[in-house]
């Protein structure tokens, strides 16, 4: 949404443009300013020029406020002077006052409910006043032709022959960059607690960024800080363990980093650090608060999460000339969700616009681009942890199908048999994994990769323990 002072300037240009193009493009109601309001009313009951107008409005308006409404005309007449602009600036200000409205009437049913204590009647007047909210944002846009969808086809087919991979390669995992053909489009990663999904998809992004020049890759953590990202990050490229990597290991303290490590490490370290910068602003590990705001929409709470990371992606595109983005979102329940500006709906979202289904849709189009991929982490539900079934992810029973692909963690089945096996193995350092690609679209192959996750190291490999 914008601010008080951007839809004021947006008001008195619209305006200007209106007057100087000789065009009613936008009804009086889209204007707050009372000068403005009266002055576009006026022409909309008796026309452009009627002679009586002034008289007329004086009745009914300060006079003041009129001589504004003036002043704007002439003073923005030279930035209104394309019909492109005028015509854009007209839709921005229409969309905005269908917004405020249906906002306002998503307030009014949220009150209704409040005041009447619930009930079925006021429910499905909140759900439907806050799915016009979600239409009224939502811009105009024309269906492409049969035409344009095969040259589209076409364009993209020659930007990905003569590739390995059709999608985003990562090669430290070999077996399951082929199952994948690459990351493209939505991927879901999903997995009981303690699977290693965030540590996995910290690798799979981090080695994105470093074997695909062409590609901005951006790592949002709506779980944990950017900082506790970046640790594991760290932890895998040098393979110290966190705990000696914040801890240090009681060795006398390195003049040139304040580090407690013996030199081998600091010389890892320096090593991890040369990597990280040789990926200049093709690699961005955000929170949601880095990103100027907690919200996936314009409404209140403040600016959105993708649209954003967007931006930074577009930045970053045009700086390194990459032509791809990865964007990994941990996690899918975690990505805080906006409230409509008229007030609270906290724990009505869900139940009115299906919370993670709004979540997904702004996912998928995050990854409509030609080449570009999300991958998106996912809880299980707990009735189903621990199973390789698409429905075991967390949400509503159709979200396992809005993707690409799910990539599904579960334990090996002798852990299952015999828990000291697993035991066993954590004692050691590590703990085995199967990744199942249970759904994937043209080119991935369905299956079953061992891996085993070394979680003091944050790091996956394929095969058997070694």
């Amino acid at each position: 949404m914008a601010n008080d002072q951007q839809r004021d300037d947006l008001e008195a240009r619209v305006l200007s443009g209106m007057y100087r193009h000789r065009h009613l493009s936008v009804s009086s109601r889209a204007f707050r300013h009372d000068g403005r309001r009266f002055l576009v009313a006026e022409w909309e009951q008796h026309g452009q020029d009627d002679p009586g107008a002034t008289e007329r409005l004086l009745k009914i308006v300060e006079k003041r406020l009129l001589d504004d409404a003036w002043s704007d005309i002439e003073s923005m007449a030279h930035l209104m002077d394309t019909w492109a602009m005028f015509d854009e600036m007209s839709e921005r200000l229409h969309r905005l006052a269908r917004v405020e409205a249906a906002n306002a009437d998503a307030g009014r049913a949220i009150e209704e409910f409040q005041r009447s204590g619930g009930g079925v009647a006021a429910a499905a007047s909140v759900a439907a006043a806050m799915q016009r909210v979600v239409e009224a944002e939502a811009p105009e846009i024309a269906a492409p032709t049969g035409v344009e969808l095969f040259d589209r086809l076409m364009a993209e087919a020659a930007s990905t022959q003569g590739r390995e991979f059709l999608g985003i390669k990562f090669p430290t995992l070999p077996g399951l960059n082929r199952r994948l053909d690459g990351l493209r489009g939505l991927t879901f990663l999903a997995g009981s607690p303690g699977t290693g999904k965030t540590s996995l998809a910290l690798q799979m992004a981090f080695d994105a960024a470093e074997s695909n020049p062409d590609t901005v890759v951006v790592f949002l953590t709506c779980e944990m800080s950017a900082l506790e990202a970046q640790a594991s990050i760290i932890t895998r490229l040098t393979k110290i363990p966190f705990h000696d990597l914040m801890k240090g290991k009681g060795k006398p303290r390195d003049q040139a980093t304040g580090m407690m490590l013996p030199e081998g490490d600091i010389a890892l370290l320096n090593a991890a650090r040369d990597r990280i910068a040789a990926l200049g602003d093709r690699w961005r590990v955000v929170q949601p608060s880095d990103v100027g705001g907690a919200f996936i929409g314009s409404r209140r709470g403040g600016a959105g999460v993708f649209a954003p990371v967007t931006a930074m992606v577009n930045r970053a595109k045009q700086a390194t000339g990459a032509s791809r983005m990865l964007v990994v979102v941990d996690s899918l329940q975690r990505v805080p969700v906006a409230e409509p500006m008229s007030g609270s709906v906290t724990g009505w979202v869900g139940e009115t616009i299906e919370r993670d289904n709004y979540v997904v849709a702004a996912m998928n189009d995050l990854a409509s681009g030609p080449g570009d991929a999300v991958l998106c982490i996912s809880e299980q539900n707990k009735t189903q942890q621990g199973t390789a079934s698409i429905t075991s992810m967390k949400g509503t029973a159709t979200i396992g199908y809005a993707c690409d692909a799910a990539l599904l963690l579960t334990d090996p089945e002798d852990y299952g048999r015999d828990t000291q096996v697993m035991e066993r193995d954590v004692h050691d350092g590590f703990r085995r994994v199967e990744a199942h690609l249970v759904k994937g679209r043209a080119g991935m192959s369905r299956g079953t990769e061992s891996l085993v996750f070394r979680f003091t190291q944050h790091r996956f490999e394929e095969g058997s323990p070694r």
